[in-house]
C-alpha cells in the first residue's frame, strides 16, 4: 500500500493550522517547508532587548464561533513547558496615528474624527463621496472599490497608504476578487455606526508566536516534520497532481 504523504509550503497561519487538522483527522505522512528560519509567518513574534515584539499587531477574534473554540482549546503539547492555557481576554483599545493625532480604529465618523480632520477636508472629503456615488468606476481592483464606496478624498486619506503597509503592495495592484471579499463589510454607514461594538479580544502570554509555536509543537508531537530554511523552486506533476517538489538546493521530495 502506497503511504499518503502531503507537502505543505509555508509555516504561516494557514500551513500550520492546515497541517495540524490533517494529523489530527488522518494517518497521513506531512511535511511542512518554511522558507525562513521562523514560523507563523508575520504572526509571530522577536525579542529585542529583552522585549517581545509583535510583528504587526496582531488579535485573536473572530465572530465565527468555530475559530473561537479552535484557539482556546488547542491541546498544550508534550513539549510545552507550559501546563496552564494561555489565552488572556483583553480590552480594545485602538488607534491610527495620523497628521499628528489620534483617531479611532476601526475608523468611525464620530466628532474627534471630523475635529482631527480640519473643515476643509471633511468638505473635500464630502463632496468626493458624492462625487463617487453619482459616477461609479469601473471596479478592477481594490482602488477602485475603496473610491466607489468612500470617495477619492477619503481614499487617499486614509486607505492608500494603510492599504500598502499592510499588503506589501498598492490596492491598484489588488484584484476585484480579493478586493471584494476584504471589504465586504465596509461602507460609508460603517463610518457612520457610532454603536458599541466588540471591545474584546483574546491574547496569548507571550505574544502570538506563542501560540503558533505550541501548534508546531503539536504538529511535531502527531508526527508530522517541519522544515525551515528550506525554499520551494519547482513542482512535478502527473495530470492534475503534483508528484513532487524541488528545494533551492537540488533536492527532490516526493
Amino acid at each position: 500500500m502506497i503511504e499518503k504523504k502531503a507537502i505543505i509550503i509555508g509555516a504561516g497561519v494557514a500551513g500550520l493550522t492546515a497541517g495540524y487538522e490533517l494529523l489530527m483527522r488522518t494517518g497521513i505522512n506531512l511535511i511542512i517547508f518554511e522558507m525562513t528560519k521562523n514560523i507563523g509567518g508575520i504572526c509571530r513574534v522577536v525579542n529585542y532587548k529583552g522585549n517581545i515584539l509583535d510583528i504587526g499587531g496582531h488579535r485573536f477574534y473572530s465572530e465565527n464561533e468555530k475559530v473561537n473554540y479552535w484557539w482556546l482549546n488547542i491541546p498544550i503539547c508534550q513539549n510545552s513547558s507550559r501546563t496552564a492555557h494561555i489565552m488572556f481576554e483583553r480590552n480594545r483599545v485602538s488607534r491610527i496615528y495620523f497628521l499628528k493625532k489620534l483617531f479611532e480604529y476601526p475608523l468611525v465618523l464620530s466628532f474627534s474624527t471630523i475635529k482631527n480632520l480640519g473643515l476643509v477636508r471633511i468638505v473635500k472629503i464630502c463632496f468626493s463621496y458624492i462625487y463617487s456615488f453619482l459616477y461609479k468606476r469601473k471596479e478592477k481592483n481594490l482602488r477602485d472599490i475603496l473610491i466607489n464606496r468612500f470617495g477619492k478624498e477619503l481614499y487617499l486619506t486614509f486607505f492608500k497608504d494603510y492599504t500598502k503597509k499592510v499588503w506589501g503592495t498598492e490596492a491598484k495592484n489588488i484584484y476585484t476578487d480579493l478586493g471584494t471579499r476584504e471589504t465586504r463589510k465596509l461602507s460609508i454607514m460603517s463610518l457612520l455606526n457610532t454603536k458599541k461594538k466588540n471591545e474584546k479580544f483574546y491574547y496569548p502570554k507571550y505574544g502570538p508566536g506563542q501560540f503558533w509555536q505550541i501548534v508546531a509543537d503539536n504538529i511535531k508531537d502527531l508526527g508530522g516534520k517541519i522544515e525551515t530554511n528550506k525554499k520551494i523552486i519547482s513542482f512535478e506533476t502527473d495530470g492534475n497532481k503534483i508528484k513532487s517538489v524541488t528545494d533551492d538546493k537540488g533536492i527532490k521530495y516526493e
